[in-house]
């Protein structure tokens, strides 16, 4: 069982703790775009998992300077990080 099983087991959303890993890795600021490209992912995968992490306050959007730039947002210090990114280890170590 890979962290996608893990994380539609725990989460509801496939993809919620690839993302979640990719943002704790990160030096605190992402974008959707930056996200779906370095994780193969589609923009309605992506956009789905950032919903929800904004939605429980665990990342902020962040002002842009034009409508045209892509949306950052900013990862909020929280103890989920480090989780997410053990169950993402134990998920992949497991046969």
């Amino acid at each position: 069982m890979g962290s996608a099983q893990w994380s539609k087991t725990l989460f509801n959303n496939r993809y919620l703790l690839q993302v979640a890993f990719a943002i704790a890795d990160s030096e605190g600021a992402v974008e959707s775009s930056a996200l779906q490209a370095e994780l193969g992912l589609s923009q309605p995968a992506v956009q789905r998992a950032l919903r929800v992490l904004e939605e429980v306050e665990l990342i902020t959007r962040q002002p842009r300077a034009s409508r045209t730039e892509h949306l950052p947002y900013r990862r909020v210090e929280h103890p989920f990080w480090e989780t997410a990114k053990a169950l993402v280890v134990a998920a992949e170590a497991r046969p």
